[in-house]
């Protein structure tokens, strides 16, 4: 079974949605036998009026971080316009380098999937202020 909810609106155009499935049962271990739960999939999807993004936690990633990158893509994509999402590596769009350092940390972390720490590392910043970049795009106060 899975469930879907709307979570997050950005202007009239940009909406976030969350999927989430069941726990499942993973195949039995072929040493012990023993099965065990499948992780939840939780699965975060941008759509945009021409576009659709979807984000997926991994195994070993946390949901919110999951979470926290779907929206600063749809804030980002709502106040921008930008819809490149394929850039490559280490590179933003001009359009979000024009919007400043906020925009530039966001879209590394939300696209790129770079970490708060490497993101500060990168533009020679603290974690803190990155982590607030991020947060200020989330929460449109940037």
């Amino acid at each position: 079974m899975t469930d879907e909810t709307q979570i997050a609106n950005y202007g009239d155009y940009v909406s976030v949605y969350r999927s989430e499935s069941a726990p499942g049962q993973r195949a039995p271990d072929n040493e012990t036998g023993s099965s065990e739960e499948a992780p939840q999939k939780v699965r975060y999807w941008v759509d945009t009026p021409k576009n659709h993004y979807v984000f997926t936690n991994e195994e070993l990633v946390p949901a919110d971080r999951t979470r926290r990158r779907a929206l600063a893509w749809a804030a980002i994509t709502s106040e921008t316009g930008c819809r490149d999402d394929e850039a490559d590596r280490g590179y933003v769009p001009v359009n979000i380098g024009a919007h400043g350092k906020p925009y530039i940390a966001a879209y590394l972390f939300a696209i790129h999937d770079q970490s708060i720490e490497q993101i500060a590392q990168e533009m020679d910043l603290t974690n803190s202020t990155i982590s607030q970049y991020v947060s200020d795009i989330v929460s449109g106060r940037r």
